[in-house]
Order: structure tokens, then sequence, then C-alpha cells
């Protein structure tokens, strides 16, 4: 006989394992429809709800402008009369150091809430011609989303000029007297200008996982012992989805004008003196080295996808029917460069001029003193240019950690200033 105690008692049951396991999320779950009279009627409902999302977005925009001047040079000892004439500069050195770090995402989900427990679920021992239900909805790994995403706009724009050059020591007259001899001389000084920009921009590193299958002994659904005619039915379905996505886009913009000048120096039109132009060495050195977006997904959760499953339908009466029907939906998914499948975007743009000049001096029109010899001499120093730009950017891995600054692809991250706050 239908028995409505009986009925409220599941039902108030299935209420009570519903809010046990919303306030903890890892309790194990058992449904058991047993000991129920002829012809009741029997239904327990539960559903396990759990969602974890991770939602990490970094914007960062970074413009440096430096103007780096060192002179020595620009010096004039001109239309000078009876003397001896010398412009001697010192060295000129200009540095510039541009370094940009930003944007980091690191996300360590490391249990994939896989003390998620058994599910077990029973029917047995119940009353002919009664009818029995239970039905669980297990989406507690559903949920797991993890979005990371990072978009940095950087521009460096760098002068940076070294100069001991561009002297003049024009018009000069030397001493009196037949063989006097008067002496114009620019010296100058060795001129050196290095600039080093470096940017290391957009990084994602994701764990999920640490667990094991074995932490959670998977399903299992018993329909056993009950009597004839009756109709027992359970209904599972799992599911278990994780979610990766990771997203970068860099604008990088480096325009850099390096230049170091001993030259350009002048010694024109000197009347009864001796010339001599000497310039020292000129040096220009750029290095640019530009690191964007690098990701990195390691997922070890067997348990995220899925548990053992166990099914048992044994001892029932003459004419009784039976049905399990289990619905296990596991998935994983990782995006790497963003679910529109569009690829990680680096647009790079590198603009760099360096000039090392010793050249372009001048020592025309003298006229030398009135003896055996006549020199005029111009000695220029050595001039030496060295540009290096380093591209790395747009890489995916999925499997084991990286561990950053020991990529095989020639990734050479050091991104230990990003990791400051972790």
């Amino acid at each position: 006989m239908f028995n409505p105690k009986k009925v409220a008692s599941a039902i108030a049951t299935s209420a009570l394992i519903f809010n046990t396991l919303a306030t903890s999320a890892f309790a194990t779950t058992n449904v058991t429809v047993s000991g129920n009279g002829d012809s009741s009627s029997n239904t327990a409902t539960v559903t396990n709800n759990q969602e974890t999302k991770v939602v990490q977005s970094n914007t960062a925009v970074i413009s440096n402008s430096v103007s780096s001047n060192t002179n020595t040079g620009g010096n004039t000892a001109s239309r000078n009369t009876g003397g001896h004439v010398t412009v001697d500069t010192g060295n000129a050195g200009s540095q510039t150091t541009v370094t940009n770090s930003a944007n980091m995402n690191s996300a360590d989900l490391s249990n994939c809430n896989c003390e998620n427990g058994d599910t077990k679920v029973e029917i047995s021992g119940n009353g002919v011609e009664s009818r029995n239900k239970a039905s669980v909805t297990d989406s507690r790994n559903s949920g797991t989303e993890l979005f990371q995403n990072n978009t940095a706009v950087v521009t460096n724009k760098v002068d940076s000029y070294a100069n001991t050059g561009d002297n003049n020591a024009n018009r000069n007259t030397g001493g009196t007297g037949l063989n006097a001899a008067g002496n114009t001389k620019v010296i100058t000084g060795d001129a050196y200008s290095k600039t080093n920009i470096s940017t290391q921009a957009n990084a994602n590193v994701a764990t999920v996982g640490g667990g094991s299958s074995s932490a959670n002994a998977g399903t299992q659904a018993l329909i056993t012992g009950n009597g004839d005619s009756s109709r027992n039915t359970i209904r599972l379905s799992d599911n278990h989805e994780l979610i990766v996505v990771q997203d970068n886009t860099a604008v990088v913009l480096n325009a850099v004008s390096n230049s170091a000048t001993t030259g350009y120096n002048d010694a024109n039109r000197n009347t009864g003196t001796n010339v001599t132009i000497d310039t020292g060495n000129a040096f220009a050195e750029t290095n640019v080295d530009n690191m964007v977006n690098f990701n990195s997904a390691n997922v070890d959760c067997e348990c995220v996808l899925g548990g053992g499953l166990k099914v048992e339908i044994s001892g029932n009466g003459v004419e009784s029917v039976n049905k399990v029907s289990e619905t296990d939906n596991g998935g994983l998914s990782i995006f790497q460069g963003g679910r529109n499948g569009a690829g990680n975007v680096a647009l790079l743009t590198n603009s760099t001029g360096a000039n090392a000049d010793t050249g372009l001096n001048d020592a025309g029109r003298n006229t030398g003193p009135v003896s055996i010899i006549d020199p005029v001499d111009v000695y220029t120093g050595n001039a030496g240019s060295l540009t290096n730009v380093s591209n790395e950017g747009n890489v995916n891995v999925v499997g084991s950690p990286v561990a950053l600054g020991s990529h095989s692809l020639v990734f050479s991250w050091d991104l230990g200033s990003l990791f400051w706050w972790l």
C-alpha cells in the first residue's frame, strides 16, 4: 500500500543530501531506496553542482621615450694669431637600458576537485510491484574553467648620441719669423654609445592536476533483491569537463637611433702651422631582445574525465523491469591562442639605426711654415657598429610543466621579476 510517510522520508533525505553537498563539495554521495512496501512509489533525486572558475586578465600599456646625449665635441679654436692651437677633447659615452616586464598569469588548481568521493546508488529490497527511481546528476567538475588573457602594448623610443667630434680649428696664423712654426691640432677622445632594450611580456602558466583517479573510486549503481513485477530505474549523469583558455596579444614597437661620432672635424685655411687631426675610436652598439607570448598548460586530471563505473543488477523478482542509464560526458578542452583558433598574436616592429663615424674630417687650404716640411696630417680612429635583434614569440606547450628559462625551443625567459608578487 502507498505509504506517505516513506515518500516524505525519501524526499527529505534527497533534500538533505543536496544541502550537505552544497556545503561540503567533497562529501561521498550515497542514495539508497530500500525496504519499501508493496506497490510503493519511491523517487530519489540528487544534484551535485560545483563550479570553479578562474579568470586572470592583464593589460599593460608601456611607453618609454629616452633621449641620451653626451657631448665633449663642438669646440671652436679659430682665427688665432701667433701661437699653437690645440683642441683636445675627452671621451664621451652614452648607455641606455630599457627593461619592460609585464603580464604574468599563474594558476595552480592542483587537486582537480578529485576528492569528491564516491557515488553509490542502491535500489534493493523493495516490495512487489513497487516503482523505484533514483536519479543522480553529478556535475561537480563541469564548471572547472580557467581563462588567462594578456594584452601588452609596448613602445620604446631611444635616441642615444655620444659625440667628441664637430670641432673647428680654422683660419689660425702661426708664429712670426722665417722658421717659426705654430701647430694646429684637433685631437678627439673616444665616443661610445650603447642601447639595450629588453621586453618580456605575456606569460600564462596553468597547472591543473596533481591528483589521481584513485582519489575518486568511481560510481556504483546497484539494483538487487527487489520484488516480482517491480520497476526499478537508475539514471546517472556524470558531466566532467575542464576548459583551459590561454590568450596573448603583444604589440611591440622599438625605434632606436644610436650614434657615436668622433669625426666631422675641420682644420681649414690655416697659415704657417703644422695641421693635425687625430680622431679617437667610435663604436655604436644596439641590442633589442623581444620575448612575448608563452602558454604552458599541464593537465593531469584523469579523475576529472571520469572515474570507474560499477553496475550490478541481480536477484530481482520475476517480471521485474530494471534499468540503469549512465551518461558520462567527460571532456578536456585546451585553447592556446584563444577560443577562435587565431593563435597567439605578436606584432613586433624593430627599427634600429646604429652609426659610428670617425670620418668626414676636413683639413684643406692650409699653408705650412717656411721650412723643409709642410705637414698636414689626418688620423682617424676605428669605427664599429654592432646591432643585435632577437625576437622570440608564440610558444604553446601542453604537457609537462615548463620551467621558464630552460625551454628547449630557444625560449630563454628570465621572468623572475614577474614572479615577485606570487
